[in-house]
């Protein structure tokens, strides 16, 4: 006769081990020391075998027939009950020492070892301070794309919207390359591949007003330094790149140039750049900025409590302030406007290429002078510093009638 609960529940101690008898091989066995056990009776390969389900309670009638069922599954196909179980308890222990952050930096090694050194720099900064605090010790097989869109929700929500994209992305490398490693058969973030919609800065869209886009980046309230960055991107027309990577030591400020070196060009040589009076004086603050918030960085604009290990703030930073300002440009924008409105006014272009870095197609400028057109280009950059300051109301003409 099948067991109950209610009979299972009745049982009282025995001076012996006894067996109830269920159905199908199942059996509780109800030892004089009071323990009440499942188990299960069985015969592979001609031999008996006895699978130790568990204990009642903790193992109810119903969950024991299901494992009975289970069981009796697997012995119709020729495997012992027993040893897969231990199996299953060895793949589990091993998909838990396997947690998303382990996974992560393992890849993160492989991408350095491949020379994808600045791809696996960026992927750890923003998983370390975005993903490890909340995913970092989880087995890697039982993240849900609930938790990753958590995450998200929260980047969406402090307005970081680019940030939420890269971290989705890098996230999802992260994933793809754990099921590459048999570590689980899915991707999480696939479903949000396009739950973040960022905003697409418009880097060729030329600033109409940039005296009026200068006084609101004044009135922007955030960081000083980062405030201070976007001014000078606006006076020098230099990459965001490479103002966001302005070190100490490339500046001389007591004769107004910066001199970028060749490793950090677009060009691979070294560009010298004026610096009108104004960005003169907005250098010497952000300078004494990052003395304050990140003393041993050697960048000018530092992230906040750098350390000095190489993090200036992002271009994502800037944008999304410009963006906030009304979205008319992007940080690389203002080479663009720089270049529409002083060629607008016959300004010579070999100056103006020169100010941008351009690399000439015609072979006689084969042998580039880095501080070509210099004392042209810093009276020119004198000029549209004192327009965009509104020291001036308007844009000068050159001081001369210049033809082509």
């Amino acid at each position: 006769m099948a067991l109950t609960d209610t009979k299972l529940r009745q049982l009282k101690p025995t001076d012996k081990d006894t067996k109830l008898a269920d159905a199908g091989g199942l059996y509780l066995l109800h030892t004089k020391a009071g323990a009440k056990l499942w188990r299960l009776k069985y015969r592979l390969n001609g031999r008996e075998g006895v699978f130790a389900i568990g204990a009642y309670p903790e193992i109810s009638l119903a969950d024991a027939r299901i494992e009975r069922d289970r069981a009796k599954a697997l012995i119709k196909q020729g495997k012992n009950p027993t040893t897969e179980r231990k199996l299953d308890r060895l793949v589990r222990a091993e998909m838990a020492s396997h947690t998303f952050e382990a996974v992560a930096r393992e890849l993160i090694q492989k991408l350095e070892a491949q020379g994808k050194t600045k791809s696996a720099k960026d992927g750890l900064y923003h998983l370390e301070r975005h993903v490890f605090p909340d995913l970092g010790n989880v087995p890697f097989a039982d993240i849900k794309t609930s938790a990753i869109k958590v995450i998200l929700d929260r980047l969406e929500k402090r307005g970081t919207l680019v940030t939420a994209s890269r971290v989705r992305s890098f996230a999802g490398q992260v994933f793809r390359y754990g099921i590459i490693q048999e570590l689980r058969p899915d991707d999480p973030t696939f479903p949000l591949r396009r739950y973040i919609q960022t905003p697409q800065p418009a880097h060729k869209r030329v600033v109409a007003s940039p005296p009026e886009l200068y006084k609101a980046i004044l009135q922007y309230r955030g960081h000083p330094s980062i405030v201070i960055a976007a001014q000078v991107l606006m006076l020098v027309a230099s990459r965001t790149k490479e103002v966001r990577f302005m070190e100490k030591t490339e500046l001389r400020l007591d004769e107004g140039i910066w001199v970028i070196p060749a490793a950090k060009m677009k060009m691979r040589r070294i560009h010298v750049v004026p610096l009108a009076p104004p960005v003169v004086e907005l250098l010497r603050k952000a300078i004494e900025l990052s003395l304050q918030t990140s003393p041993n960085s050697r960048y000018v604009f530092p992230i906040l409590r750098s350390s000095g290990t190489g993090e200036v703030i992002s271009e994502s930073t800037i944008n999304k302030m410009l963006y906030a300002l009304g979205g008319e440009t992007s940080g690389h924008g203002f080479r663009t406007t720089f270049s529409t409105h002083m060629h607008e006014l016959q300004w010579p272009t070999d100056w103006i290429d020169a100010q941008l870095a351009h690399k000439k197609k015609d072979k006689s400028h084969t042998a580039y002078n880095h501080a070509l057109h210099l004392n042209e280009r810093r009276n020119m950059m004198k000029c549209w510093a004192a327009w965009i300051t509104g020291a001036t109301t308007t844009l000068p003409i050159p001081p001369f009638a210049y033809q082509e």
